[in-house]
């Protein structure tokens, strides 16, 4: 539990009526579809900043590449849901997004999810993906959406199994510089990962990599 004091606006850009065939033996909304949902709504921030069918196929595309979901309250039926995002921190390639699901009129969350979304290029039939860089107008809203938001308290869940924070945001609450640790830890998928400073940072996991430190086949490449 956090309190939102002076924070930003959050972006609102996705609701929905919940279906029934979203509700489980239990009566209210089985876990799966808060997944749905979530998943919906970064879709939703996705447009807002610019991706659309053109985008995908000119300039590439986004993979979610780790998220952490938090179930906090039941939702039943016919519950009007929708979410509040903020953008956590942003860079070329990588944009950190927290979702407040909310019912009704409450503000209180029923859920939370905290997500890393990756921009991809498209690669050609057999080729790895690779990271690449967005382009505009996608990458300059999510920068500015970034910068808005840079005064949203951070919760205390967020950096807690979903990944690593991106460094050079006002208003984070590290216990040591995050420019100075490696920021690309959390992915499976990296071979050598670099501090925000630029140096180069090997990995101590290697479950991305096969015997003798080659890629498994189907890991990302470059970010």
């Amino acid at each position: 539990v956090w309190s939102m004091g002076t924070a930003p606006e959050p972006l609102r850009v996705w609701q929905a009526v919940v279906p029934a065939g979203w509700i489980d033996y239990n009566g209210h909304l089985t876990e799966g579809y808060y997944g749905v949902a979530f998943g919906a709504a970064s879709d939703e921030v996705l447009i807002h900043f610019g991706f659309d069918e053109a985008y995908r196929e000119q300039h590439g595309t986004f993979y979610t590449v780790e998220a952490h979901i938090r179930f906090l309250l039941e939702v039943h039926e016919g519950s009007q849901i929708s979410t509040d995002s903020y953008i956590l921190g942003a860079d070329q390639k990588r944009f950190h997004m927290h979702h407040d699901l909310l019912v009704d009129d409450d503000p209180t969350p029923v859920a939370t999810q905290v997500a890393m979304l990756l921009h991809v290029a498209h690669a050609a039939a057999g080729d790895t993906p690779r990271a690449a860089p967005m382009v505009e107008p996608v990458l300059g809203n999510a920068l500015a959406l970034a910068e808005r938001h840079a005064t949203f308290p951070l919760p205390d869940h967020v950096g807690r199994g979903e990944g690593p924070r991106l460094c050079g945001r006002a208003g984070q609450r590290h216990r040591a510089d995050p420019c100075k640790q490696q920021i690309f830890h959390a992915n499976p998928h990296v071979e050598e990962a670099t501090h925000a400073s630029g140096e180069p940072v090997r990995r101590q996991d290697d479950r991305g990599l096969g015997r003798g430190g080659r890629r498994r086949k189907g890991a990302i490449s470059g970010w």
